[in-house]
């Protein structure tokens, strides 16, 4: 499952189903509600990592499943 990225400036911060991140000193927004499954050979190298931002996409996700 992957979830598109998007620049804070060009995507609304959507309550609870977003995320705002910073990755290489960008401001950008994880969109949970177009999470999509690809195969992984469709995916490019990695370029960063979330991890600290776990608990975050995990309330989203939770939001998003369960609507609470």
């Amino acid at each position: 499952m992957v979830a598109p990225l998007y620049r804070r400036e060009v995507f609304p911060v959507l309550t609870r189903l977003t995320v705002e991140v910073e990755s290489d000193g960008q401001d950008l927004i994880v969109s949970i509600p177009e999470l999509v499954a690809l195969s992984s050979s469709l995916l490019h190298k990695k370029v960063g990592s979330l991890v600290e931002h776990e608990d975050a996409i995990r309330r989203a996700l939770d939001r998003l499943f369960t609507g609470f």
